[in-house]
């Protein structure tokens, strides 16, 4: 497993190839209707049961990356590759997904290189 760029972070990898470290992620979270199933003589609560997942939604991450040629790494592909986040000994977390945006690429000081890739999740999470 790689290291991370600046000491301990999670490692961002799409298709294979590891882009740079991550800084933050936020995930839009997974949409699904919700069924209601309270009877008709209920008064007080209502109860909901969840139906099935329709949209693993979009994760923007960013990141430090290792060179200005992030754009060449992750664009391309017209479906869904292999994204995987690497903490380490502590595990990972990856799914199917594909790039809809990618943000400048942007010197963050120092010898940082920043980005932000928006990632369409697809399939089991």
């Amino acid at each position: 497993m790689s290291e991370a760029i600046d000491g301990s972070g999670a490692i961002l990898t799409y298709a294979g190839s590891e882009i740079g470290e991550v800084l933050s992620a936020k995930w839009s979270g997974l949409e699904r209707e919700a069924v209601n199933t309270t009877p008709l003589k209920e008064t007080e609560a209502h109860t909901f049961r969840g139906a099935k997942l329709y949209d693993a939604g979009e994760v923007t991450v960013t990141l430090n990356v290792k060179d200005t040629s992030i754009a060449s790494l992750i664009t391309g592909y017209t479906e869904p590759q292999p994204l995987a986040l690497s903490f380490g000994d502590q595990g990972s977390l990856s799914a199917q997904a594909i790039p809809t945006s990618i943000d400048p690429v942007e010197l963050n000081g120092g010898e940082n290189v920043g980005s932000s890739v928006t990632f369409k999740l697809s399939g089991t999470i």
